[in-house]
């Protein structure tokens, strides 16, 4: 778990440009570290957003999330801007959500990741 409540940028190009394109998980540092075994600062991406919703952040926050499988539905909340997720790579780290039509959840709100314009 992040213990502080501010979090120092990664990279000083402010605007981040050239971020995704030159991220390398052996040698870039991330904000957030979300790993299944308990190595990074949280188990979970959701329990990521709701301490960052709380935090001091720079302009653009890196989430790494390590290889595994995370079964979970993302809402990210309207205050939450400048966020970049990363993982190991497609086939490594997956990201599954359950919701769907047949079992009451709209079209609308069955995305695994979702951006909230509502709270």
């Amino acid at each position: 778990m992040v213990t502080g409540e501010q979090l120092i940028p990664i990279s000083s190009n402010k605007e981040g440009k050239g971020l995704l394109a030159s991220w390398n998980a052996a040698t870039s540092k991330p904000d957030i570290v979300v790993a299944l075994d308990g190595s990074g600062n949280y188990k979970t991406i959701n329990d990521a957003v709701a301490a960052l919703s709380s935090m001091t952040r720079p302009e653009r926050t890196v989430v790494y999330v390590k290889s595994g499988t995370y079964r979970e539905n993302v809402e990210i909340g309207k205050g939450l801007n400048n966020l970049m997720f990363v993982g190991d790579g497609i086939d490594k780290t997956i990201v599954t959500g359950s919701k769907n039509v047949p079992d009451g959840a709209t079209t609308l709100n069955s995305a695994t990741f979702g951006k909230s314009y509502l709270n």
